[in-house]
């Protein structure tokens, strides 16, 4: 069985089956859980769970359950019903080693040939980076499929995660970089981005003058006139096949500035 850690998007990748890290009521959580169920659609997926929980009730911590993917490139969402950290007494490494045997076992029983886990309680769950992976890695790395399973991928999205990995000398494919990560982080406004959504709030203020402006100077009679010149001569560049931007503004610039 091949195992592969790639650093990329879990919500747009393609799978047979995507783990989504659930709750034992199956709701959208924050992370990793909002982006596969926005891309999976939402309102679908949600449904789906509902009705899921209506037939079997809550699921146990350790446990997987599984939906049709929807949006999603995948056949199926595997739900990986996590554990959070508390203070490793309560049987944390135990349940987060049984959410990934679940899962790759509900996909096998599938006939799933790929599978693509997130790190699991790396986020809001608490698990330390390094205790996260190590059971990641070592429940894959034992896993024996019995059917058609053939390919797992340990998705990673964070640099302090792919750092991480790295340095154990385990090769990580990066299909995505820095800057796509910064770009999806909604929590985080680089110096650039501030620019820009400053730059642009300004933009929309003096779109709004130049509106202004212009609708009181439609009102003047010498202005309208002006403007209807200037569109005849338009008219006659576009009908004798002469029409481009730099024709154009010599006839603005004739018309309205001088």
């Amino acid at each position: 069985m091949k195992y592969i850690v790639i650093r990329d998007d879990i919500s747009k990748f393609s799978a047979d089956a995507i783990v989504l890290p659930a709750n034992p009521s199956l709701r959208q959580g924050s992370g990793t859980s909002t982006a596969i169920f926005e891309a999976a659609g939402k309102e679908k997926l949600t449904n789906e769970c509902k009705k899921l929980i209506k037939e079997n009730g809550k699921f146990e911590v350790g446990t997987a359950a599984s939906t049709l993917a929807f949006d999603l490139d995948a056949d199926v969402i595997i739900h990986a019903i996590c554990p959070r950290w508390i203070d490793g007494k309560h049987d944390e490494y135990a349940y987060l080693s049984s959410a990934y045997r679940s899962s790759l076992e509900s996909a096998d029983d599938l006939d799933c040939m790929s599978i693509a886990f997130p790190l699991l309680s790396s986020g809001n769950n608490k698990f330390d980076l390094e205790l996260a992976f190590a059971i990641a890695d070592e429940t894959i790395t034992e896993f024996e499929p019995k059917n058609k399973l053939t390919t797992v991928y340990l998705i990673v999205y964070g640099k302090s995660v792919v750092e991480m990995i790295k340095a154990k000398d385990i090769p990580v494919q990066e299909n995505i970089k820095d800057s796509y990560v910064t770009l999806k982080d909604e929590k985080y406004i680089s110096p650039s981005k501030e620019f820009s959504i400053r730059s642009h709030t300004v933009g929309k203020e003096l779109l709004s003058k130049a509106i202004s402006i212009a609708n009181k100077k439609m009102q003047d009679p010498v202005f309208q006139k002006k403007v209807l010149k200037i569109g005849k001569a338009v008219f006659l560049l576009v009908i004798n096949d002469k029409f481009n931007k730099k024709e154009v503004a010599k006839i603005v610039v004739k018309n309205i500035f001088k």
